[in-house]
């Protein structure tokens, strides 16, 4: 059974670097809520190629041809592109050097939604006739979430499909936020 969609697939891992993910919970020890998110993320992405890619390209789910690409956003005031749609179609691919970029130092800001929404649009208006997976690893919500909506609707109505995954953590997640994005496509 051949897929229905043979297109591209972008998966954008998207990581919020705001102030607020370098506190730890009230008389917790351990990591910050920042070095969770990127160690999620880089558990995200060797999963991804190691077990998840192989696994539905032998189910048929992935057809042969169709190649498979990451980006990864770190998003605060701003917005940072960590690594911009690298190929990551083959199992043997050598992730090393995303998942290090992942892990490396970052800036704090405020929360702001918006910008990595804007930055997913403009990726994938690279790539119009693509499929795109977000996750999306916050301990926030969108502080202006008519904007932010606003945003994500123009970036979805640009591509083919868009599926999106909402990761919280820490005490100031906004589940409303997170429901309203989380989508099972369109």
């Amino acid at each position: 059974a051949v897929p229905s969609k043979t297109n591209d697939l972008d998966i954008f891992l998207v990581v919020d670097e705001s102030g607020s993910t370098y506190i730890k919970a009230s008389g917790v020890s351990g990591p910050t809520n920042l070095a969770m998110a990127k160690r999620s993320a880089v558990s995200i992405l060797k999963t991804l190629v190691c077990d998840h890619l192989p696994l539905l390209r032998r189910q048929k789910v992935l057809h042969d041809a169709q190649r498979v690409y990451v980006s990864v956003f770190m998003f605060h005031h701003g917005c940072r592109t960590i690594v911009e749609r690298r190929d990551i179609s083959d199992a043997s691919v050598d992730i090393s050097d995303v998942c290090r970029a992942i892990l490396a130092d970052s800036s704090a800001g405020g929360t702001n939604f918006c910008a990595f929404a804007r930055a997913m649009r403009k990726a994938v208006s690279r790539a119009p006739e693509s499929l795109v997976v977000a996750c999306i690893l916050t301990d926030g919500g969108a502080y202006d979430l008519n904007t932010f909506l606003g945003e994500f609707e123009q970036m979805k109505s640009t591509v083919a499909d868009v599926r999106t995954v909402v990761v919280g953590f820490g005490a100031w997640v906004d589940e409303a936020t997170a429901r309203m994005i989380q989508t099972d496509g369109h």
